[in-house]
């Protein structure tokens, strides 16, 4: 009974709470749903008790946040875009990073497009979107907490860190 009713009730609020954003691509439409605090608060849960495998649970601020590092940090796909959101949702989650996605993004010295102004002027691009898709589902899996331009030689991270991949035009490395 009890998880017929934790089914009902996930059924329930996906119907009720998530936010939709729709986006074509390539005469697809990628829909994307983002459960606000609002919303969670509004049936009396907090983020630690609600889960669920389809929905991203972050502020809309917080996934636009996402969505313009990404586009500012590797254009160059949707995979290369959701690559850059896990590094920074995987540093929410590590204890030497600021525990919020506004946090990890706006920390001094990480990202050079915060800090040129390239981040705040950022518009959220069909990539951007469908790589938040992508997060959402669970389709990028990556222990990585940093990266840079793949064009990079010689650099910090090199000399310092366990390199991972390449996707699109970037590196991405963990701590050894």
């Amino acid at each position: 009974m009890k998880k017929v009713l934790s089914l009902v009730m996930c059924i329930l609020l996906l119907s009720l709470v998530c936010c939709s954003t729709q986006v074509s691509a390539e005469e697809e439409i990628i829909e994307t749903h983002i459960l606000t605090d609002d919303e969670l608060s509004l049936l009396y849960l907090t983020k630690d008790d609600f889960h669920c495998d389809t929905c991203l649970v972050v502020s809309q601020e917080d996934a636009v946040r996402l969505m313009k590092i990404a586009v500012v940090e590797d254009f160059t796909s949707a995979e290369s875009q959701a690559n850059v959101m896990a590094v920074i949702l995987n540093r929410v989650n590590n204890p030497d990073f600021p525990n919020t996605i506004q946090g990890v993004i706006e920390q001094p010295g990480q990202f050079s497009t915060v800090s040129n102004g390239a981040y705040y002027n950022a518009e959220p691009d069909v990539n951007s979107h469908l790589a938040l898709a992508m997060i959402e589902k669970g389709e990028v899996e990556t222990d990585a907490l940093y990266f840079e331009s793949a064009k990079a030689k010689g650099t910090w991270q090199s000399k310092h860190l366990a390199y991972i991949s390449t996707v699109g035009g970037t590196k991405y490395y963990t701590v050894p």
